[in-house]
C-alpha cells in the first residue's frame, strides 16, 4: 500500500481527518480534454472530478464552464434511464458537415442522489469519433 503524502501523514498523526470528498484531491489532480476526431473540434477541457469533468460509467459529465463548443444542440428527443431519470438527446452540428445525431445528452430531470449529473452535458467516452486525453494538471500543488 502506498504511503500518504507528508502533509496527510502529519494531519493523520495529529488526529485531523479530511472530509471524504477531499481525500486524495491534490494527489491525483488530472485534466481531461475531449475532441471530435474527424473535425478536430475541441468539445470540453478542464479538471477531472466533481467540480469539472466527471467520468461515470464510461461517459463524461461536463460542467458548462468547461464546454469549449456551442455546437451541441438539443434535438428534442427525450430519453429515460431507470436510475438517472429523464434526459434529452443532443446533436453535434458543425458547419459544412452532416450533424452527428444523438452525440450527447443532458439530464433535465436528474436523480437527486447523483449531483454530478445535474444539468451537465454528457459526452460518450467510447464514441468512435471522440478522442479522450488525460494528463497531470500543472497547477496541482
Amino acid at each position: 500500500m502506498a504511503k500518504a503524502p507528508a502533509a496527510s501523514r502529519l494531519r493523520m498523526a495529529h488526529g485531523f481527518r479530511e472530509p471524504y470528498y477531499r481525500v486524495g484531491y491534490w494527489d491525483d489532480m488530472k485534466s481531461i480534454r475531449l475532441t471530435h476526431r474527424p473535425s478536430g473540434t475541441l468539445l470540453a477541457e478542464g479538471p477531472r472530478g466533481f467540480k469539472g469533468i466527471m467520468p461515470f460509467e464510461g461517459n463524461f459529465y461536463v460542467r458548462r464552464r468547461y464546454l469549449r463548443t456551442d455546437r451541441l444542440k438539443v434535438n428534442g428527443v427525450p430519453g429515460l434511464c431507470p436510475y438517472k431519470f429523464l434526459y434529452v438527446w443532443m446533436d453535434l452540428r458543425l458547419e459544412g458537415r452532416d450533424p452527428v445525431k444523438y452525440f450527447g445528452w443532458l439530464y433535465w430531470l436528474p436523480n437527486p442522489l447523483l449531483p454530478f449529473i445535474w444539468w451537465r452535458v454528457a459526452l460518450p467516452g467510447n464514441h468512435p469519433e471522440v478522442t479522450v486525453e488525460e494528463w497531470d494538471s500543472p497547477d496541482a500543488p
